[in-house]
């Protein structure tokens, strides 16, 4: 989601000259509880591939009795490998917050963290213009 950032540095850069070279931001990072739920899903990933390839035979290893649900997975590998590859995709989509603020003479004068939602680009232009920076950008 950093593209998001990249795109609008890249606009703002092109069209206001003051701004060139003046553009810096990194990727948000997500929560600690987004980043739980990406670990989690990860481990129940890998332990549900481990399950898949080796089925009972992982429970004899290590000496324990295999509970009933490794049947299902053994039987059922296909279904069983398309569930925790979308599983594990959704637990790591919430790594990617796309969020970014943007500043202003170190004050804040866009945050997609507050709004919840991509900025315009009159939107951002706009908000410029009433702080006296130009563009050649129109704004209707």
């Amino acid at each position: 989601m950093k593209n998001n950032f990249l795109g609008l540095k890249n606009v703002l850069e092109q069209h206001i000259s003051e701004f060139r070279g003046n553009v810096f931001g990194d990727v948000y990072p997500p929560s600690t509880f987004a980043v739980w739920i990406a670990e989690v899903t990860g481990m129940v990933w890998l332990l549900g591939i481990a399950l898949i390839i080796f089925g009972k035979s992982l429970f004899d290893i290590i000496g324990l009795p295999a509970p009933s649900f490794v049947d299902y997975i053994s039987n059922n590998k296909v279904q069983t490998f398309v569930v925790l590859f979308v599983m594990n995709n959704i637990g790591h989509s919430y790594l990617a917050t796309g969020a970014f603020e943007i500043y202003l003479n170190d004050d804040l004068i866009f945050s997609k963290l507050q709004t919840g939602r991509f900025p315009t680009m009159n939107e951002i232009f706009s908000i410029l213009n009433s702080h006296g920076y130009t563009s050649d950008v129109l704004i209707s």
